[in-house]
Protein backbone atom coordinates (compact mmCIF):
# COMPACT_ATOMS: atom_id res chain seq x y z
CA UNK A 1 0.00 0.00 0.00
CA UNK A 2 2.93 2.62 0.74
CA UNK A 3 4.27 1.98 -2.80
CA UNK A 4 0.40 2.30 -4.72
CA UNK A 5 1.03 6.00 -2.43
CA UNK A 6 3.92 6.79 -3.15
CA UNK A 7 3.45 6.31 -6.96
CA UNK A 8 0.00 8.15 -6.81
CA UNK A 9 2.05 10.85 -5.43
CA UNK A 10 4.67 10.72 -8.32
CA UNK A 11 1.94 10.59 -11.04
CA UNK A 12 -0.05 13.64 -9.60
CA UNK A 13 3.89 15.71 -9.34
CA UNK A 14 4.10 14.93 -13.21
CA UNK A 15 0.19 16.07 -13.91
CA UNK A 16 0.83 19.16 -12.06
CA UNK A 17 4.02 19.82 -13.82
CA UNK A 18 2.61 19.33 -17.24
CA UNK A 19 -0.43 21.85 -16.40
CA UNK A 20 2.07 24.56 -15.41
CA UNK A 21 4.15 23.83 -18.00
CA UNK A 22 1.46 24.67 -20.78
CA UNK A 23 0.04 27.28 -18.69
CA UNK A 24 3.35 29.33 -18.93
CA UNK A 25 3.18 28.10 -22.61
CA UNK A 26 0.00 29.28 -23.46
CA UNK A 27 0.70 32.78 -20.95
CA UNK A 28 3.37 33.62 -23.37
CA UNK A 29 1.80 33.13 -26.58
CA UNK A 30 -1.35 34.85 -25.19
CA UNK A 31 0.80 37.90 -24.23
CA UNK A 32 2.94 37.74 -27.33
CA UNK A 33 -0.62 37.78 -29.29
CA UNK A 34 -2.25 40.57 -27.10
CA UNK A 35 1.04 42.59 -28.02
CA UNK A 36 0.39 42.45 -31.87
CA UNK A 37 -1.86 43.90 -33.91
CA UNK A 38 -2.01 41.14 -36.87
CA UNK A 39 -1.81 37.72 -36.60
CA UNK A 40 -1.94 36.55 -40.22
CA UNK A 41 -1.00 38.09 -43.26
CA UNK A 42 -4.27 37.27 -45.48
CA UNK A 43 -6.64 39.29 -43.01
CA UNK A 44 -6.78 42.96 -42.84
CA UNK A 45 -8.07 45.24 -40.20
CA UNK A 46 -8.24 45.34 -36.74
CA UNK A 47 -7.61 42.38 -34.67
CA UNK A 48 -8.80 41.20 -31.47
CA UNK A 49 -9.16 38.15 -30.16
CA UNK A 50 -12.16 36.00 -29.89
CA UNK A 51 -10.88 33.01 -28.54
CA UNK A 52 -7.22 33.02 -26.63
CA UNK A 53 -4.78 30.15 -27.07
CA UNK A 54 -6.38 26.85 -25.34
CA UNK A 55 -4.27 23.55 -24.95
CA UNK A 56 -7.08 20.63 -25.32
CA UNK A 57 -7.52 17.69 -23.36
CA UNK A 58 -6.77 15.90 -26.77
CA UNK A 59 -3.52 18.20 -27.21
CA UNK A 60 -4.89 20.35 -29.98
CA UNK A 61 -3.31 24.12 -29.82
CA UNK A 62 -5.80 26.37 -30.61
CA UNK A 63 -6.33 30.16 -31.28
CA UNK A 64 -9.35 32.14 -32.68
CA UNK A 65 -9.08 35.96 -33.48
CA UNK A 66 -11.32 38.31 -35.42
CA UNK A 67 -10.39 40.99 -38.12
CA UNK A 68 -12.59 44.21 -38.30
CA UNK A 69 -12.68 45.85 -41.40
CA UNK A 70 -14.37 48.68 -41.78
CA UNK A 71 -17.33 47.05 -40.28
CA UNK A 72 -16.94 43.53 -42.05
CA UNK A 73 -16.39 41.14 -39.40
CA UNK A 74 -14.04 37.57 -40.22
CA UNK A 75 -13.17 35.34 -37.93
CA UNK A 76 -10.06 32.91 -38.23
CA UNK A 77 -9.25 30.33 -36.25
CA UNK A 78 -6.18 27.89 -36.28
CA UNK A 79 -5.23 24.39 -34.21
CA UNK A 80 -2.92 21.72 -34.43
CA UNK A 81 -1.57 18.97 -32.70
CA UNK A 82 0.93 20.04 -30.04
CA UNK A 83 3.22 16.93 -30.04
CA UNK A 84 3.44 17.38 -33.87
CA UNK A 85 5.24 21.01 -33.47
CA UNK A 86 9.08 20.96 -34.87
CA UNK A 87 10.69 24.37 -33.30
CA UNK A 88 9.58 28.00 -33.10
CA UNK A 89 10.67 29.90 -36.14
CA UNK A 90 10.59 34.65 -36.50
CA UNK A 91 10.70 36.03 -39.57
CA UNK A 92 8.24 39.41 -40.02
CA UNK A 93 5.43 36.70 -37.98
CA UNK A 94 6.07 34.38 -34.91
CA UNK A 95 5.71 30.86 -36.07
CA UNK A 96 5.04 27.57 -34.69
CA UNK A 97 6.55 25.12 -37.63
CA UNK A 98 5.50 21.38 -38.07
CA UNK A 99 7.16 19.05 -40.22
CA UNK A 100 3.81 18.59 -42.53
CA UNK A 101 0.50 20.64 -42.71
CA UNK A 102 -1.14 19.46 -39.46
CA UNK A 103 -2.12 23.18 -39.08
CA UNK A 104 -5.63 23.15 -40.32
CA UNK A 105 -7.18 27.52 -40.76
CA UNK A 106 -10.95 27.99 -40.67
CA UNK A 107 -12.72 30.99 -41.47
CA UNK A 108 -15.77 32.93 -41.69
CA UNK A 109 -16.95 34.72 -44.49
CA UNK A 110 -17.40 38.28 -44.09
CA UNK A 111 -19.99 39.09 -41.38
CA UNK A 112 -20.70 35.11 -40.97
CA UNK A 113 -20.18 33.05 -37.18
CA UNK A 114 -19.79 30.37 -39.28
CA UNK A 115 -16.16 28.95 -39.34
CA UNK A 116 -15.20 26.35 -42.46
CA UNK A 117 -11.98 24.74 -43.07
CA UNK A 118 -10.13 26.86 -46.05
CA UNK A 119 -6.64 25.51 -45.65
CA UNK A 120 -3.87 23.48 -43.83
CA UNK A 121 -0.41 23.86 -43.46
CA UNK A 122 3.14 23.96 -41.84
CA UNK A 123 2.90 26.97 -40.21
CA UNK A 124 0.63 28.00 -36.91
CA UNK A 125 0.98 31.80 -37.23
CA UNK A 126 1.40 33.94 -33.67
CA UNK A 127 1.87 37.51 -33.83
CA UNK A 128 3.07 39.75 -35.89
CA UNK A 129 5.45 42.23 -35.85
CA UNK A 130 6.81 42.43 -32.78
CA UNK A 131 9.13 44.17 -30.98
CA UNK A 132 12.32 42.27 -29.33
CA UNK A 133 10.85 39.05 -31.59
CA UNK A 134 13.63 37.81 -31.54
CA UNK A 135 14.09 37.48 -27.67
CA UNK A 136 10.17 36.53 -27.88
CA UNK A 137 11.79 33.62 -30.36
CA UNK A 138 14.28 31.99 -27.93
CA UNK A 139 11.87 32.53 -24.92
CA UNK A 140 9.00 30.81 -26.68
CA UNK A 141 11.40 27.77 -28.10
CA UNK A 142 12.41 26.97 -24.55
CA UNK A 143 9.32 27.08 -23.24
CA UNK A 144 8.41 24.51 -25.74
CA UNK A 145 10.90 22.33 -25.41
CA UNK A 146 9.56 21.86 -21.75
CA UNK A 147 6.23 21.54 -22.86
CA UNK A 148 7.23 18.73 -25.09
CA UNK A 149 8.49 16.45 -22.52
CA UNK A 150 4.99 15.87 -21.57
CA UNK A 151 3.42 14.97 -25.82
CA UNK A 152 6.21 13.00 -27.10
Amino acid sequence: MVIVSCFFISYSAVGQSKIKTEQQFLKALNTILKESKQQHWDFEGKMSIDTPFLISKKGILSVTVRYNDNGSIVRARMEAPIKKIKRVLYDLYLILDFEEPFVNIYTSKPGDILLQKTDSNQFFHIAAPLKDGYKKEKQLQQLLEKLMKYYK
